[in-house]
């Protein structure tokens, strides 16, 4: 019987080098901050940082929260959408009208974030 190896399975892309880069206290602590603003760890930051020349940070508490908001108004929307094949029209006109301003005040919202 062959045996199962358990664990993570080997990347397919190896990484064979190493670069070293000396830091003092207060560098180390800025790209300690910018990684956990950009919410990534140190050193796929730096590799980022290094291979792309920048970093896009992930969604912040609130970007979280528009998303989680914008998701549910698409879930009315075609829920919605449903209820107008089974019911008809008029009858999902009304939940229509109230998921649109909801959706409309969180796209202000957004834009006035800009």
């Amino acid at each position: 019987m062959s045996e199962k190896r358990k664990g993570r399975p080997p990347s397919p892309v190896k990484r064979r080098f190493q670069v070293g880069v000396r830091l003092n206290e207060e560098e180390m602590k800025r790209v300690k901050e910018q990684a956990q603003i950009a919410g990534m760890k140190v050193m796929p930051y730096m590799r980022q940082v290094i291979l792309r020349g920048k970093v896009v940070a992930r969604l912040d508490e609130e970007g979280r929260q528009y998303r989680l908001a914008l998701i549910g108004v698409a879930n009315n929307i075609n829920q919605m959408a449903k209820t107008c094949h089974q019911k008809g029209y008029l009858s999902a006109l009304a939940a229509y009208y109230k998921d649109y301003a909801q959706l409309c005040d969180i796209l202000k919202k957004l834009s006035d974030d800009k």
